[in-house]
C-alpha cells in the first residue's frame, strides 16, 4: 500500500464516519500487516474505498469455509448516488470468488444500509450474546510456555488512552512480559496482540479489552486460531480478579431486529458439496440466480451425496420446471439451524 493512499483513505474516513483518528491510525498500523482494499479515484483523489479483512472462516457441515470482513466501505457524500460503491462491492466479491472465498461479511453502519446491502445478496445476520469465559487453557511456566506455542511468539499491545501500536512494544512471550501486558490491559483496558510466527505460516489473535469497573469484557477479537485465542484470554483471566466476560457473535438468520450484521454467500458450489456429502440419503434439484457473481447461476443436482452442476443449463429440465431461487434464499436456508460464532473485531 503507498503511503499516499492510506493518507487519502484516513481523510475519508474521517470525513465519512465519526470514529476517534487515533482508532483509524490503530487499524492500519496493527503489525503493519497490508491492508487488502480496492479504491476508486477521480482526478487522482480517492473518492470511494472498501477494506476487505482475511482470516475469517466458518464451519458447516464438516468442511471449514473461508471468508472476508468487508470493513469501512466509504464515498465520497460529493459522490454519492452515482454507483461507485456498488461497484466496488461487485468486483470485490467477484475477486474473492475467484480466491476461492466462499463467504463474506459486513456490518451496516447505520440500519438503512441494511436495506442497501441486500441489493448485492446479503442478508442480516448475527447476534451478540455475552457469557462469562471460565474455560483455562493449560499454561506451563518459563521454557515450557516458550516451547508450547514457539519461541517466535509476541505480544502487542497498547493502553486505551493510547489507540497506537508502539513499534517498540513487542514482548517476547515469557512469563514476565506477558505479565506485563495483561496487567495494563486489565487495569486500563486497552488493544492486545499474540502472534506466533511459526514455520506453517503466522497464526494471530486480537482483542480489545474494557475495564467495566466491576468485570473485564471483550467486545471485539480476530483470530483464525482457537489455541491462540485460548491461550490469551486465559493470559488476561490470570492477570486479573475480575470476571472475564467475551461477547461472541451468533449467526441468526431469523426475522428478529436485533441483528447487527450481514452474510453472503460467494461460492455456493462449495457449500452445496459440503452439504451433499454430509447428506447422502437427500435429493434435491434447484435453478440459483445470482446477479452479482455469475459463476453461481445454474441447475444444481444433489443426487447420493454427489453434487451436479450445469452453469449454461435452464431451469426446465426434462420437460419439468424446478424452482428458481435467488442467492438471498440459499444464504438463509445454508445458515439456518446452524449454531455458529464469529469474533467480528473493529464493530
Amino acid at each position: 500500500m503507498y503511503s499516499s493512499d492510506i493518507d487519502a483513505m484516513k481523510a475519508l474516513w474521517l470525513r465519512c464516519f465519526e470514529d476517534d483518528p487515533r482508532f483509524v491510525n490503530l487499524f492500519y498500523s496493527a503489525f503493519n500487516k497490508p491492508i487488502n482494499y480496492r479504491l476508486i479515484k477521480e482526478e487522482g483523489q480517492v473518492v470511494a474505498m472498501l477494506h476487505h479483512l482475511e482470516g475469517y472462516s466458518l464451519p458447516y457441515c464438516s468442511e471449514m469455509m473461508e471468508g472476508a470482513y468487508y470493513y469501512a466501505l466509504a464515498t465520497e457524500p460529493s459522490h454519492r448516488k452515482r454507483g461507485l460503491m456498488g461497484q466496488l462491492i461487485i468486483e470485490t466479491m467477484q475477486e474473492m470468488r475467484s480466491l476461492k472465498k466462499e463467504f463474506c461479511v459486513t456490518i451496516p453502519a447505520n440500519r438503512d444500509l441494511f436495506n442497501y446491502y441486500s441489493r448485492f445478496g446479503f442478508i442480516p445476520a448475527f447476534k451478540r450474546i455475552r457469557e462469562r469465559w471460565t474455560k483455562e487453557a493449560p499454561i506451563p511456566a518459563g521454557a515450557k510456555l516458550l516451547k508450547k506455542v514457539s519461541d517466535r511468539a509476541i505480544i502487542q499491545y497498547a493502553l486505551a488512552n493510547r489507540y497506537a501500536v508502539l513499534p517498540q512494544q513487542e514482548l517476547r512471550l515469557d512469563m514476565t512480559a506477558s505479565q506485563v501486558a495483561m496487567r495494563d490491559i486489565c487495569n486500563n483496558g486497552g488493544y492486545i496482540a499474540l502472534l506466533n510466527r511459526g514455520e506453517q505460516g503466522d497464526n494471530e489473535v486480537q482483542a480489545i479489552v474494557e475495564h467495566q469497573g466491576q468485570s473485564l469484557l471483550i467486545r471485539h477479537y480476530l483470530t483464525a486460531n482457537n489455541q491462540e485465542l485460548d491461550l490469551l484470554f486465559t493470559l488476561i483471566k490470570q492477570s486479573s480478579d475480575l470476571p472475564l466476560y467475551i461477547e461472541h457473535r451468533a449467526l441468526q438468520t431469523d426475522d428478529d431486529p436485533g441483528y447487527f450484521g450481514m452474510i453472503r454467500l460467494l461460492n455456493a458450489y462449495r457449500y452445496l458439496q459440503a452439504y451433499g456429502v454430509e447428506h447422502p440419503f437427500d435429493e434435491m434439484s434447484f435453478y440459483l440466480i445470482d446477479n452479482q457473481i455469475p459463476l453461481n447461476t445454474g441447475l444444481y443436482q444433489i443426487k447420493r451425496g454427489e453434487l451436479f452442476f450445469k452453469p449454461n443449463a435452464s431451469p426446465i429440465t426434462g420437460g419439468t420446471s424446478c424452482p428458481i431461487i435467488t442467492i438471498q434464499t440459499l444464504t438463509k436456508w445454508i445458515c439456518s439451524n446452524q449454531n455458529l460464532y464469529m469474533g467480528l473485531m473493529m464493530d
